[in-house]
């Protein structure tokens, strides 16, 4: 009884916690996307202002003037300026959307590898009171769970290496 209130605790914690971390992608992803968009926002009124400028001015000068070609000039360097302005704003706006996802997945990375060595730990203890002292099996029980908790900790580590940004697969010559 006691067990299963512990581990209906720990299982709604770790729910509490995907559910924050979940908040806190959504939340930068959309400060990320707000901040592109109202860029993109300026630069698009900017397009609609100089292709305005550029009909005004055409409807001032007659067609085939060296007047209209330079306008014509002018219009298509400025257009071209906005349109890499807008092109790298999208990017941007990818980019910060693939750098939220990526985190959110390296925490339920994290989150699973705590939850597989608490399984293990679980395991083992179990395993233990079924096992006779100093005996073979215990001992060959011992390796085995050194082996699993060993190798599930430096997964953890790379993984948190990742996610604070310190590269991961060269923290432990991986």
């Amino acid at each position: 009884e006691e067990r299963y209130h512990a581990q209906k605790l720990v299982e709604a914690n770790q729910q509490f916690g995907a559910a924050a971390d979940r908040r806190e992608v959504a939340v930068t992803t959309v400060g990320a996307k707000q901040a592109v968009d109202g860029n993109l926002d300026n630069v698009n009124a900017q397009m609609a202002q100089e292709k305005a400028r550029h009909d005004r001015k055409m409807a001032q000068v007659w067609n085939g003037s060296a007047a209209a070609v330079e306008e014509d000039r002018q219009h298509a360097e400025a257009m071209a300026k906005l349109g890499g302005q807008k092109a790298d704003l999208e990017n941007q706006a990818a980019g910060a959307r693939g750098a939220a996802e990526q985190k959110y997945a390296l925490k339920r990375q994290v989150d699973d590898l705590d939850r597989q060595l608490a399984e293990e730990n679980g395991r083992f203890q179990r395993r233990l009171n079924d096992v006779e002292a100093g005996s073979e099996i215990e001992r060959l029980e011992r390796q085995r769970h050194d082996r699993v908790v060993a190798d599930l900790g430096n997964r953890k580590a790379v993984a948190v290496a990742q996610l604070n940004g310190a590269g991961g697969a060269t923290a432990l010559g991986q």
